[in-house]
């Protein structure tokens, strides 16, 4: 018999994990978040990921993935994720998955939604009779009889961008390493081709570079939350246009949305907040030598969704 409360999976951050600012880079938040969910259905379910595209015939496929970024991680640390089940509707599992050291608040809390999906069409297909009775039982185990939490983002609802929408894009080409065994990029590979993307977008259109931003100013602008929609999947050797719009700027933050396409059709869309901060590590207002370039890199995005 399993033991109660939720599985946990611990993770030790590489130093080579770690950017300029001596923290863990944020596209690892997800890989670690991922690869809990890997071991939970090894674990949990008695199905190894490696095993569904040549037994099965399926993939596991991350659907949505959504992060709050609480405290920073460093070298050394050993992460716990805790997972738990929030919902299941028979094509769909919902986790939360808690990450940290153990010795206070999550420095992580991220929702994942995964499915099963065909490898030849990646079409979702209903879970399993034997699948969705472990599912269940492993849900009761970790939060008793509750009902499941109300999905807040359900199957197309969600509004794309078009193509030319973004004043500023960068192209990008899935390496054979960046793929998975069934062929398609790795959900958290995603993850860093977009935050990759803004971080061109820095250089060119505040003028900055996270290296100088952190290395010559002793500022930083560390991400605070990041959501991702997996729309379609990417196979290896394709070319994905990612695209980068500013749809916010507060006192101390920039909201930026991210859409990658594939052949003109969309693959992914994303929404994603930083927040520029001083040597203190305290939040700090936008710098007004980047501010005037941010509001009209924000007003030229405004123009081109509404031609």
């Amino acid at each position: 018999m399993r033991p109660p409360g939720p599985f946990l999976y611990r993770r030790r951050v590489g130093f080579g994990e770690c950017d300029a600012a001596r923290i863990y880079f944020a596209p690892r938040a997800f890989d670690y978040a991922v690869e809990a969910v890997e071991a939970w259905f090894d674990a949990e379910l008695g199905v190894p990921w490696a095993e569904l595209p040549g037994k099965r015939g399926v993939e596991a496929t991350i659907l949505r993935a959504e992060c709050e970024f609480l405290r920073p991680l460093v070298a050394g640390q050993v992460v716990g994720v805790r997972l738990t089940v929030e919902g299941c509707d028979g094509t769909r599992i919902r986790f939360l998955a808690e990450g940290g050291d153990g010795a206070g608040e999550p420095s992580i809390r991220l929702r994942l939604s995964l499915c099963l999906a065909s490898t030849g069409s990646g079409t979702p297909i209903p879970l399993p009779r034997e699948i969705l009775a472990r599912v269940d039982a492993y849900r009761v185990r970790c939060v008793g009889t509750d009902p499941a939490r109300e999905d807040p983002h359900p199957p197309g609802d969600r509004s794309i961008p078009s193509e030319g929408s973004s004043p500023f894009v960068r192209s990008r080409r899935v390496a054979y390493g960046e793929s998975g065994p069934g062929g398609t990029l790795y959900a958290p590979k995603v993850i860093e081709y977009i935050i990759e993307a803004i971080g061109e977008w820095y250089e060119e259109v505040p003028g900055i570079s996270w290296t100088d931003l952190i290395a010559k100013r002793r500022q930083g602008a560390p991400w605070v939350s990041a959501a991702c929609d997996f729309l379609r999947p990417v196979a290896c050797g394709r070319t994905v246009a990612i695209g980068v719009r500013v749809e916010r700027v507060g006192k101390s933050s920039v909201g930026f949305a991210v859409t990658g396409f594939e052949g003109g059709m969309p693959c992914f869309d994303a929404r994603l907040t930083s927040c520029f901060i001083d040597r203190e590590f305290r939040p700090m207002p936008v710098p007004e030598e980047f501010r005037g370039r941010i509001e009209s890199f924000h007003a030229a995005c405004e123009a081109a969704r509404k031609r």
